[in-house]
């Protein structure tokens, strides 16, 4: 059986992973970015991209394929474009860094789009879309990723996850927020079930030799949303 979950107040936890990147030695200003976006996906109940994920941002930085203290640099080669350098910059801090600015960008030209390169672990999508909401604007995310997700009608992994997130504020109601994957489950959520001893539902994930499986201690490879369909978006984004 799983053990019983330890209930931690919101703001407590934020601070606690942000003092672990600190003492890693990131900036507290970048730490504490990756932090915010760990605990507003457990807010969310979306576990698969919180905390459970902070180890991994340490581990990418011991790898060198994360940056510890990036220097993210912006170009602007037309007024409403963006390309954001990000020196391997963890996703939340890189991300964070490109809306904020496309929002900035949006303000003077009415439309702004930012390209992130070098970036690695983008987190929870819905988080930095939101933000545009919270600025009264429409926010759109796509990402391109490493080939970890099937491709309809072939056998392992041939294309990424690719998350989709649409953020659109309204006057009255809450943010209508759009966060998915172009998989049926994103790897989160299959480490989730295999920590919890769950069965995966059918048709979400296969072996690494491509056979359907609901055992989450054999999958590996998220299988595409809607098949071709799912395959054709991430082949696109």
């Amino acid at each position: 059986m799983p053990p019983e979950p330890i209930h931690v107040p919101a703001p407590v936890l934020e601070q606690l992973v942000t003092d672990i990147y600190v003492a890693y030695g990131m900036r507290e200003t970048d730490a504490a970015v990756l932090a915010r976006v760990l605990v507003w996906a457990n807010l969310r109940g979306i576990d698969s991209h919180g905390v459970s994920r902070a180890l991994r941002y340490l581990e990418l930085c011991e790898k060198g394929e994360a940056n510890v203290q990036p220097e993210i640099s912006v170009q602007q080669p037309r007024p409403s474009v963006l390309i954001v350098e990000a020196d391997r910059a963890p996703g939340p801090v890189a991300l964070n860094a490109a809306m904020l600015k496309a929002i900035e960008t949006a303000r003077e030209t009415g439309v702004a789009w930012a390209t992130v390169r070098a970036t690695t672990l983008t987190g929870a999508l819905g988080y930095y879309t939101s933000l545009a909401a919270d600025a009264g604007m429409i926010g759109i995310g796509i990402v391109a990723g490493m080939p970890n997700m099937a491709y309809e009608g072939a056998r392992g992994a041939a294309v990424a996850t690719s998350p989709l997130s649409i953020a659109v504020p309204a006057e009255r109601e809450p943010t209508v927020l759009l966060d998915m994957a172009t998989a049926v489950i994103a790897l989160g959520k299959i480490t989730q079930y295999r920590n919890q001893g769950k069965e995966l539902p059918p048709g979400a994930a296969a072996t690494k030799e491509g056979t359907p499986t609901t055992d989450p201690e054999l999958a590996a490879v998220p299988l595409p949303l809607g098949g071709a369909k799912g395959s054709g978006m991430s082949l696109a984004f």
